[in-house]
């Protein structure tokens, strides 16, 4: 059985949960379509059996998304005899005209239709084929992460991702904070310089913070179990590491982003985080981790028990039904 996974070509988070399901499934053929950028992040995944495809162009879709996602929709990907030969298609938040077949499936938390406030011919074009691809297809959606439509439509899931979840976690005296954002994410130089008066360590993926002196986090599981929070948006690869690390969350909030919005309820009703506004300070920022420490942090710890990491077990049993 030959599979083909294709991430939305906007930022890490949508390719990570496909890489995650990619590993889990452990077939002996898995394509995993992405842009040149996600492959290099990525580069080093020692696992024979999956084969990255970087044949999408990076799209920005944080502001007027309808036109690039029409333009994706229409792009031919059965001009690729892996897409053609695939009996298995799974989009990350992708609907494409050439998917529309027996076997083609999405992964979505959301749909671009709810989380972008925008009208526009373009919009008005793709909420019809939007609701075209809810009654024509199957996908499934995150139970605790995913807005109204894609609840009432989509069969839940639980996280896709490897079943581990930090089980222990260490003391109260952690005194690591990891920044958890994009080198494009603009925010004051001398917010992040003045980090460094907190009586914790800051690590970082963000190139910019490392030159002023932050250290390079790994993403390993020893080093979240070291984490006593993380400073991030509320995109859902962040939060995934959050639950899975036990570790809480404090939200650099962007009330413009819907998608963002919707993650902050589900964080702040889950309490397992808070959040500060746009116009951050270290003031603000040290009283987001007062407030977590005064609300009594093992609460905030306890709080993350409620979630299951089974969610690639369910696809992979959903798949066995094709396996003939």
């Amino acid at each position: 059985m030959q599979i083909t996974l294709v991430s939305c070509p906007n930022g890490m988070g949508h390719f990570k949960r496909l890489l995650n399901l990619a590993l889990y499934l452990k077939k002996k053929k898995i394509n995993l379509v992405c842009t040149q950028k996600q492959k290099k992040k990525f580069r080093n995944i020692k696992n024979s059996n999956i084969r990255l495809r970087p044949i999408l162009k990076e799209i920005n879709l944080k502001s007027n998304p309808f036109p690039k996602l029409l333009k994706l929709y229409n792009k031919d990907f059965t001009n690729y005899d892996f897409v053609k030969n695939s009996d298995i298609i799974i989009s990350d938040n992708i609907i494409n005209k050439s998917f529309y077949k027996k076997n083609f499936f999405m992964l979505s938390n959301f749909f671009w239709s709810e989380v972008d406030s925008v009208y526009s011919q373009s919009k008005k074009k793709y909420l019809k084929i939007e609701n075209t691809f809810i009654k024509k297809n199957f996908f499934f959606t995150n139970r605790y992460f995913c807005t109204k439509k894609a609840d009432k439509y989509g069969k839940k899931l639980n996280f896709v991702n490897d079943n581990f979840q930090q089980k222990n976690f260490s003391s109260f005296n952690r005194k690591n904070i990891l920044v958890y954002l994009g080198s494009n994410e603009k925010i004051n130089k001398n917010f992040y310089l003045s980090l460094k008066r907190l009586n914790y360590v800051i690590f970082t993926n963000n190139e910019k913070l490392i030159k002023i002196g932050c250290k390079r986090f790994d993403f390993s599981i020893k080093s979240f179990s070291k984490l006593k929070y993380i400073f991030a948006k509320a995109g859902l690869g962040s939060i995934t590491d959050s639950i899975k690390h036990k570790v809480p969350l404090i939200v650099l909030r962007n009330k413009k982003n819907l998608e963002y919005e919707n993650n902050l309820k589900k964080i702040l009703k889950y309490n397992i985080g808070s959040y500060i506004e746009k116009d951050i300070s270290l003031t603000n920022f040290q009283k987001q981790i007062d407030f977590i420490d005064k609300k009594r942090y093992s609460k905030f710890l306890k709080s993350f028990d409620r979630f299951k990491f089974n969610g690639s077990e369910n696809i992979k049993k959903f798949i066995k039904i094709y396996e003939k």
